[in-house]
């Protein structure tokens, strides 16, 4: 069976991608868990339970799903744009390899999508 793929509803292939993350936080805190270390499982799992919040919030409202990927996307380009300023020796095979897409576009306000998605300092 050839598994259905979704392109074009950008509300699911988040929430797909983000139960797949889930899944793999869970099955690697499980095995940090039978090799003694404790404290890192927990920090995974607590990675899983934000992610399901999300999750949950993703699958419930489409405007939350489309504020989310605003959001993500600006922090990526904010990373981006850190690494390409940096002189550091060490970024020069990686400044080459970023492209930021939309850095001449006139960028979307973030202030609006970040108080949907986090409202007072807190995931909503």
């Amino acid at each position: 069976m050839q598994p259905r793929r979704h392109s074009k509803d950008a509300q699911e292939v988040c929430a797909v991608g983000l139960f797949l993350k889930i899944t793999g936080d869970v099955e690697a805190a499980t095995l940090l868990l039978e090799r003694g270390l404790a404290s890192q499982a927990r920090s995974l799992l607590r990675v899983a339970i934000e992610g399901s919040i999300i999750l949950a919030k993703i699958c419930g409202q489409y405007e939350f799903a489309h504020a989310y990927a605003i959001v993500a996307e600006q922090e990526r380009l904010k990373l981006v744009k850190g690494i390409k300023n940096n002189k550091h020796a060490g970024y020069d095979d990686l400044r080459t390899e970023f492209t930021i897409p939309w850095s001449t576009q006139s960028k979307p306000s973030s202030k609006d999508n970040q108080r949907q998605i986090y409202g007072n300092g807190q995931l909503m």
